[in-house]
């Protein structure tokens, strides 16, 4: 902040990569939404041309991208970088911690809790099909996405139906093994 009330940039040579949708839901915010946005966060950035906008998927770095993944917020995005050593992801406010891994469980400021666990789901299966490794969930190093439901805070066991005190996965695996 200058001697005058300006507020100045941290970073003053950094680029952000911001989608669309996110400036937008921060430039106009809604009642819900308006708690979470402050123009000091973002307009001097703007007047100093530090924002770049996408709309979606793109590559923003040679091996890394910024993949939009609603849920959290309008344009809430996870980034994925590619190494000699495999693929990275951060994840964002997507999965914050390991109780997050649940797709049930949300933020209380989730603007589509919906639409987060589809994302979850998603992100989860293709984080395993492709091998990456993921933060944060919880932990303070990457964790390889095949490890993720090892570390499950909250565990879906612990899921119960309103009209029992069985947990659902149990009774789901009982039935499949009544089945049989």
């Amino acid at each position: 902040m200058t001697s005058s009330g300006r507020v100045l940039p941290t970073f003053p040579n950094a680029q952000y990569v911001v989608q669309k949708t996110s400036l937008d839901e921060a430039m106009r915010p809604n009642e819900r939404s308006g708690r979470y946005y402050r123009a000091d966060d973002f307009e001097p950035l703007v007047e100093n041309d530090q924002i770049n906008i996408v709309s979606g998927s793109k590559e923003i770095a040679k091996g890394v991208w910024v993949e939009p993944t609603p849920g959290p917020t309008a344009g809430h995005q996870i980034v994925i970088a590619e190494g000699p050593t495999g693929k990275y992801a951060f994840l964002g406010t997507l999965i914050p911690t390991s109780m997050h891994l649940c797709p049930q469980v949300v933020t209380a400021a989730d603007w589509n809790p919906e639409a987060t666990g589809r994302a979850k789901i998603e992100i989860k299966r293709h984080a395993v099909r492709e091998g990456w490794q993921v933060g944060p969930v919880g932990c303070d190093e990457w964790v390889r996405a095949e490890e993720l439901e090892s570390i499950t805070a909250f565990s879906t066991d612990m899921l119960f139906d309103a009209k029992s005190d069985v947990p659902v996965k149990t009774r789901v695996r009982e039935g499949i093994e009544a089945a049989a």
